[in-house]
C-alpha cells in the first residue's frame, strides 16, 4: 500500500491527485498543517508495515541441469 500525503491549508484540487492513489493502489491523506496533525505517526505506521512485491522467477538452464528444491521467504 502506498500513501500520498498533501499538507496545505489552502484550496487543493484533490480530485486531480486521486488518480495517483488509484493507479498505485494507495491512499491520499490531506493535512491542514504539520503542527496539529498526525502526519508523523501516519507516515511511521505506513513505512513500518511489511510489504511484498509480485514477481515471476524464470530460471533458464541447459537441459543437463535439473533445479532442486527452492525456498522463498
Amino acid at each position: 500500500m502506498r500513501g500520498h500525503f498533501a499538507v496545505t491549508n489552502e484550496y487543493t484540487d484533490l480530485a486531480s491527485l486521486k488518480c495517483l492513489s488509484i493507479e498505485s493502489d494507495g491512499s491520499l491523506f490531506l493535512y491542514a498543517n504539520t503542527d496539529d496533525s498526525t502526519l508523523p505517526q501516519d507516515m511511521y505506521r505506513m513505512l513500518s508495515q511489511p510489504y511484498a512485491f509480485n514477481y515471476v522467477l524464470r530460471l533458464r538452464t541447459s537441459t543437463d541441469f535439473k533445479p532442486g528444491h527452492s525456498t522463498f521467504f
